[in-house]
């Protein structure tokens, strides 16, 4: 999940990663966003799984509610790459532990 802010206050959305790659993005909250502004602004979206980047152009017309779903995006990802990157010095070290419980010469 991630958060970002558009034209009405807080979207936020819900990145799922399937296979390395952003399968789906879903829009979990936007209540403060205009209904005809914000369906524009969901073409972002499409942009960004396709381009498998958050990098992309906001819509035109829709700019504010298309840049806080883009930021909401980064926010969600940035969240994931932070959790995986503490996961791995865990499995590092378990893995050393297994190397030297391996090398320990038997009594």
């Amino acid at each position: 999940q991630g958060s970002g802010t558009g034209y009405g206050g807080t979207i936020t959305v819900q990145v799922t990663i399937s296979g390395g790659k952003i399968a789906s993005i879903e829009i979990l909250s936007a209540a403060g966003e205009t209904g005809s502004y914000f369906a524009s602004a969901k073409g972002v979206i499409s942009k960004m799984i396709s381009g498998q980047t958050p990098n992309v152009d906001a819509v035109s017309g829709a700019t504010y509610s298309s840049n806080g779903i883009i930021q909401a995006v980064q926010n969600a990802l940035q969240k994931q790459r932070k959790r995986r990157q503490r996961r791995i010095p865990i499995l590092q070290i378990k893995q050393r532990h297994r190397l030297k419980l391996q090398n320990r010469p038997e009594r």
